[in-house]
């Protein structure tokens, strides 16, 4: 038989475990739960992407449509393009005479990843009368191909994370000039190249700078070679000429030595010591995550370390995210699912210092159910120069909301009532 002790012992109990039964009540509800299909996000910026192109001749140049006419004076202008796709190249020309422009176009891969995204960003074969300026290409094997192209210009372009950022293969009379190159495998190469001028190209972070492969009589000047980590510049050929580049590990004493077979030298180098590289990123890792925890049970908050020599500008995070479209598929049984399309979501992140912690920049999130995300943090300096993180992903299924009042009066009605039965039975049988 329960004495009156027995009774409280048991109504104690109850109500110091009710906030475990509240939660676990929030979580089923939350796990299975699928009753809205909103995104759970802010807002997406709209992007609307171009197929890959794929000419083969004048004809084709012409039937695209492109403002011009293909002369010297009126070339074809491809121009204002995004390209987002997974093709074997993006945009591809070759067997063409007439002149065109391929300008301000932005090329970069279905997937952000380490793993290049696409072969070719841009391919000239075996033309002539070709300019690339102004284009952006992102995480390919090879960001831009020139083959067998003859009064070809190549510059004002920006080409980063690639394989090899632009690769120039001869003969033809090529020029490459004022493009900048950043975190690739190969920044230039070229190979049976003559009589040909690269000048005032900006190559940083590469793990080569530059690779003449059998290429004769080429000029080199004024570019600027910094942070590589295996060679800077390695030549095989003969009378090539090298004139007052600029590089970040001269001793500052003599001419620069070019390694490969030649032995040639730069008689008049500079020393590159000036900032033309993006923020770094500093990462507090809890589980594989740079966040901290605000409150476990309301909100989520990513935070990271960023900072520059000439300070910070602005820290974006990027989270891979799913627009859900009006269209539905239906799967076998004759259920209907809607069609997701993923994006990856800019959130401009806030300056806030914390400790001392003066580069300390934070994003929070309202958590009301589980929470994961697939993200990467982008951030500018004042200069205008950028940088990305790596990618990271995790999974918190502990980030829940706070449970519904209309749960939490519910369960403590429950435990209540079971109290005052309790009680009854109790006093009945005693």
């Amino acid at each position: 038989m329960i004495g009156r002790a027995g009774v409280t012992v048991v109504l104690i109990v109850l109500v110091l475990v009710s906030p475990y039964f509240v939660l676990l009540e929030l979580t089923i509800s939350h796990i299975y739960d699928s009753g809205s299909n909103e995104p759970s996000y802010h807002e997406i910026s709209e992007v609307e992407y171009s197929p890959a192109i794929d000419i083969r001749s004048d004809v084709e140049l012409a039937e695209y449509g492109w403002p011009g006419n293909g002369t010297e004076s009126s070339p074809y202008l491809i121009s204002d393009l995004r390209f987002n796709s997974d093709d074997y190249a993006i945009l591809s020309i070759e067997d063409t005479q007439a002149y065109f422009v391929i300008s301000n176009c932005v090329f970069e891969p279905i997937e952000i990843g380490a793993v290049y995204g696409f072969t070719f960003g841009i391919r000239l074969v075996n033309l002539s009368n070709g300019v690339v300026e102004k284009c952006t290409i992102n995480n390919a094997a090879h960001g831009l191909v020139v083959g067998s192209a003859n009064n070809t210009v190549i510059r004002n372009n920006v080409v980063r994370n690639c394989e090899m950022a632009i690769d120039i293969g001869g003969p033809g009379k090529i020029i490459i000039f004022n493009n900048s190159i950043y975190t690739s495998d190969y920044g230039i190469h070229v190979s049976d190249l003559s009589n040909c001028s690269i000048t005032e190209n900006l190559i940083v972070e590469c793990q080569t700078g530059i690779v003449l492969d059998n290429c004769i009589n080429n000029t080199f000047s004024l570019n600027r070679i910094g942070w590589c980590t295996e060679v800077y510049a390695i030549e095989y050929g003969s009378g090539n000429k090298w004139d007052g580049n600029y590089w970040s590990n001269w001793d500052g004493f003599g001419p620069y030595l070019i390694s490969g077979s030649p032995g040639s030298l730069d008689e008049s180098p500079t020393l590159f010591d000036e900032d033309v590289l993006g923020p770094t990123f500093e990462y507090y890792r809890y589980n594989g995550v740079t966040a901290d925890l605000v409150n476990p049970l309301t909100s989520f908050t990513f935070a990271v370390n960023v900072s520059d020599a000439s300070a910070v500008d602005t820290v974006i995070l990027y989270i891979r995210g799913i627009e859900w479209t009006n269209t539905s598929l239906t799967d076998p049984d004759g259920e209907p699912h809607q069609i997701g399309v993923i994006y990856w979501i800019p959130y401009i992140m806030e300056h806030q210092p914390n400790e001392g912690n003066h580069d300390r920049f934070i994003y929070t999130f309202e958590c009301n159910r589980s929470f994961s995300a697939t993200y990467f943090f982008w951030a500018n300096d004042t200069l205008g120069y950028s940088r990305r993180s790596d990618i990271d992903s995790f999974s918190l299924g502990w980030c829940m909301g706070p449970p519904p009042v209309s749960n939490v009066i519910f369960t403590f009605t429950l435990i209540l009532f079971g109290g005052v039965v309790i009680l009854i039975l109790v006093r009945r049988f005693r």
